[in-house]
């Protein structure tokens, strides 16, 4: 994708910060102008992937993605909480250039042993700068649907789809 002059690029590898044999989650960016591009690792102790990028109006760009590690970096308390025994899905904003989270959550509720998990797939931001996210869940009310949804119940251990909207 591209963002102002930058094209944009995220994922997961691993090794990305080199040395250890963990997936993380990454981002890279280069102008237009220029065969040099800057990447960054998001991400903390566990596997965490990147699924979906979007670009912001200021030059950021928001992502999404699940994380298995109880040390991500969210800059806020959300719904989420930090991931026991699978994956919580993520969104965060991100500065492509610094790599400098702007503001991250996680979705969801706490992962049992049951292997609950949420994942993040796309996002995407509307022409009024609200931030839509997607992805699935697995388990017992891990996203609880707001009232006169779709569906407002999830049955237990089933996937179902969610779309959440920020802002």
């Amino acid at each position: 994708m591209t963002t102002r002059g930058r094209i944009v690029v995220a994922g997961a590898r691993l090794n990305c910060r080199g040395g250890d044999s963990r997936e993380d989650g990454w981002i890279a960016s280069r102008p237009f102008s220029s065969d040099v591009a800057v990447g960054h690792c998001i991400g903390g102790n566990g596997v965490d992937e990147i699924h979906g990028v979007a670009p912001a109006k200021d030059g950021s760009v928001w992502i999404t993605g699940l994380t298995g590690s109880r040390d991500f970096p969210v800059t806020i308390g959300g719904p989420g909480k930090q991931p026991d025994y699978d994956t919580q899905a993520f969104i965060a904003n991100v500065d492509p250039v610094s790599g400098a989270i702007r503001f991250a959550t996680l979705l969801g509720t706490d992962s049992t042993p049951r292997r609950d998990i949420s994942r993040g797939y796309a996002v995407a931001v509307g022409a009024d700068g609200s931030i839509f996210a997607t992805g699935e869940t697995t388990g017992a009310q891990l996203l609880l649907p707001t009232k006169g949804a779709f569906r407002e119940g999830q049955i237990f251990e089933s996937t179902d789809v969610y779309l959440v909207k920020l802002r």
